[in-house]
């Protein structure tokens, strides 16, 4: 990429990392310690709700977070591919913080981990190949998506199946809200 390209890369992906933790970072811990003391309490019935209410929040989080590097996208930004790209990413990356929480505040960490590692490694090697192939800033970013939807989708499915035999009850009159805030 060279000095010049290192360095728009580096400041795309520093944009799209710190609007991804500004918008999950107080979600995710709060969810991911809410979900752990809920099913030490026994009172598993209450997590829909809370996860329910939990991916509308990041749900409009994510589409703040995409609309923070696609805006400079369309206004003209360079690579034009790669901040629209990014905030792709950036969307996958919001969104990731609820089952990431669930598998974490259920105490599945290694679940967690081995998501993360693999497609860590995956995409390290991808990002090789593009950029060998002459794939620049766009490819890398290209990856990066891929990579991010695949997260998501692997850690969602992770964190579905762990609540799989959990059923939604309305428990205590107020519980769920009370939960939520």
């Amino acid at each position: 990429l060279g000095p010049d390209g290192m360095g728009r890369q580096s400041f795309i992906a520093f944009i799209a990392i710190t609007t991804t933790n500004l918008l999950t970072d107080s979600v995710y811990v709060s969810l991911m310690r809410y979900i752990g003391e809920t099913v030490g309490r026994k009172r598993e019935e209450l997590l829909p709700g809370l996860l329910w209410w939990a991916w509308r929040v990041e749900g409009v989080a994510a589409a703040l977070g995409a609309a923070v590097l696609v805006v400079p996208a369309v206004l003209g930004a360079e690579p034009s591919g790669a901040w629209a790209l990014a905030g792709l990413v950036t969307a996958a990356g919001v969104m990731h913080a609820v089952p990431t929480a669930v598998l974490i505040g259920l105490q599945r960490f290694r679940q967690a981990a081995v998501v993360g590692l693999t497609t860590g490694l995956v995409g390290t090697c991808a990002v090789t190949i593009a950029l060998w192939q002459g794939g620049g800033i766009t490819g890398m970013f290209a990856v990066e998506a891929v990579v991010a939807i695949l997260n998501l989708a692997w850690t969602g499915t992770l964190a579905r199946r762990s609540f799989a035999s959990i059923t939604a009850g309305p428990g205590p009159p107020g519980a769920v809200r009370r939960l939520r805030r």
